[in-house]
Formats: C-alpha cells, sequence, structure tokens
C-alpha cells in the first residue's frame, strides 16, 4: 500500500542549446498528495482570491536540482527530472501527450494545471523524505 496515492506529471521546460527552440519533457510522479488551496487577499474595496495546488511528492530517483538539471546535455536530459520555479508545469495526473509550445501555452488555462512557484526539498531528513510543491 501506497503512503499517498495520487500522481502528478512535472514538465520540464528548457531552451534547447543547439537549435534553440523550447523543449518540453514530462515525468509522471506516483505517490503524491495534491492539496487545492484558497489565498484571498484585500485589494482596494474587492476581495481577491487565487486558487493554488500544494503537492507533496515522495522521495523518487531521476531528481536533479534545477542548477544541475540545466548544465545536463540535451541527450541527458531524458535520464532526469526537476522542480524549477521558472517555467516548468505540474499537471493533476497522468499525461502522456507530446508538448509543443502551443500545447504549452493550452495547457497553462486548464484547471488542473499549475507554474511551479515553489519548492521545499524535504530530501535530508531520516524519514518521510519529500519534496513540497506549490503550483498556482
Amino acid at each position: 500500500m501506497d503512503l499517498f496515492a495520487s500522481s502528478v506529471t512535472v514538465v520540464n521546460a528548457h531552451r534547447d542549446t543547439l537549435t534553440k527552440e523550447m523543449v518540453y519533457r514530462t515525468t509522471v510522479l506516483n505517490n503524491c498528495m495534491i492539496r487545492k488551496n484558497v489565498d484571498t487577499s484585500p485589494t482596494n474595496d474587492t476581495l481577491n482570491t487565487v486558487d493554488y495546488y500544494s503537492i507533496s511528492i515522495l522521495y523518487q530517483g531521476g531528481y536533479l536540482k534545477p542548477y544541475d538539471y540545466k548544465k545536463l546535455p540535451n541527450d541527458q536530459m531524458s535520464n532526469y527530472w526537476t522542480l524549477d520555479t521558472e517555467e516548468d508545469l505540474i499537471i493533476l495526473g497522468e499525461y502522456t501527450d507530446p508538448i509543443d509550445e502551443t500545447t504549452y501555452s493550452k495547457l497553462l488555462k486548464r484547471d488542473d494545471v499549475g507554474i511551479i512557484r515553489s519548492v521545499s526539498d524535504n530530501t535530508t531528513v531520516p524519514l518521510l523524505k519529500h519534496w513540497k510543491v506549490i503550483a498556482k
């Protein structure tokens, strides 16, 4: 029995060093816990709400820190994944279709997709090694 039952797909976006085109690599991660939250903040005379996802990802192999991931040669990137707060996405559930720039733009409009905004690396603790990701 798994501790968490949900899956997410991480979309790593980076520019190909040779062609200078955007490349999108997907990695499906299992054993995740997903919580949808709502944040409110007053602005002038209105109350603004923003939905965001708080996702706990149990430790899984193949992870590299964003800086190390970006240093990889193009042909090795498919063996790894990262959680970068620049252009990387989290899709709730498994997503296996190919992604290009048009698809990426369409994904940004979906309710079950968020841009990674923050990452807490809790993989150095002795028990329950995980990453906590906030995506909006």
